[in-house]
């Protein structure tokens, strides 16, 4: 009874985790050692994190999702099936059509040489071959025996769609959702690196909807318990820290993208963040360190990136 009353308080606690916050636990680790946190996640979960690790720019990583689903499958093969039957229709399309090969054997279409690891559909119409990717014949025959309807569709309509077309809707879905995340467009993140007059008025920061979290108190963990901004941080009444949290991350995150980082590189977002309280302190050295409670975070930042020289090795 303690066991099962355990792991139902172990998942509501992974359940609980942002994205983000589950990337980073998962970087710490590894994949291989994972398996048991992978199981835990929710479809939704995973389909976030694979926002933020599995796409370089505009482009999917296709060798960085095969690893993912393969540790999924090795950890729980039905919620790997599950995973994948939750991911963007034309993410899912695009990961078929560029790993094999489909036949209309009712057009009697068909290789030359079948290969080994091959598939033909219950109904006889298709004949699927792959490009040496044992994962995606795994999936494949995984969703064939849970959900035929649903595979059938998906074999048919990447037959007449584009690797490219297929690619950019799929990142259409995936930049809406990593702008919930707090990593807006690159377009847009650039002008947290805008020059910003360091003796300008500054603006006040609004009250945070109490409704509102933290937005990843993974990558907070990492702040240094010492300097200016920790030690005027403390200083700070509850809600006025958590407001500072909430836009420390979300500045991070802006800075990350304008800098064109990989959002799922751990080590990386640790080098964001340290540089963007740097910049936090430079700013409040410049005018003064109770501004940190009642201005925005990002424009302290502005601040302290105009008031840095311009050698910066950043």
């Amino acid at each position: 009874m303690n066991n099962r009353l355990t792991n139902k308080q172990s998942l509501q606690v992974v359940r609980s985790l942002s994205p983000q916050d589950a990337l980073l636990a998962i970087k710490e680790r590894g994949l291989v050692d994972s398996h048991e946190l992978l199981e835990m996640l929710s479809p939704d979960q995973i389909k976030n994190i694979f926002d933020l690790e599995v796409w370089s720019h505009d482009h999917i990583k296709s060798e960085s999702i095969e690893s993912w689903f393969e540790a999924l499958m090795q950890a729980n093969p039905s919620h790997a099936v599950k995973v994948f039957r939750e991911l963007d229709i034309e993410l899912a399309a695009y990961l078929l059509k560029t790993n094999t090969q489909i036949y209309n054997l009712e057009m009697e279409e068909g290789p030359l040489d079948t290969p080994k690891q091959a598939l033909t559909t219950p109904d006889r119409r298709f004949l699927i071959t792959f490009d040496d990717k044992i994962i995606y014949k795994q999936l494949i025959e995984q969703l064939m025996s849970r959900d035929l309807s649903y595979t059938l569709g998906l074999i048919e309509s990447i037959r007449y769609e584009t690797e490219s077309v297929l690619e950019e809707e799929a990142l259409r879905w995936r930049d809406g959702r990593m702008q919930d995340l707090g990593f807006a467009p690159f377009e847009e993140s650039k002008a947290i690196l805008a020059y910003l007059d360091p003796d300008t008025p500054l603006a006040k920061s609004e009250t945070l909807n109490t409704e509102e979290t933290i937005l990843s108190s993974g990558l907070i963990q990492f702040i240094q318990d010492k300097g200016l901004f920790y030690d005027t941080l403390t200083q700070l009444n509850q809600t006025e820290q958590d407001r500072v949290m909430r836009e420390l991350v979300s500045t991070c995150n802006q800075v990350h993208i304008a800098f064109e980082r990989d959002p799922g590189e751990l080590t990386a977002l640790k080098e964001t963040l340290t540089y963007v309280v740097l910049m936090v302190e430079k700013a409040l050295e410049y005018r003064e360190a109770d501004l940190l409670g009642t201005t925005p975070l990002p424009w302290l930042f502005r601040i302290g990136k105009s008031l840095e020289s311009s050698d910066s090795k950043f």
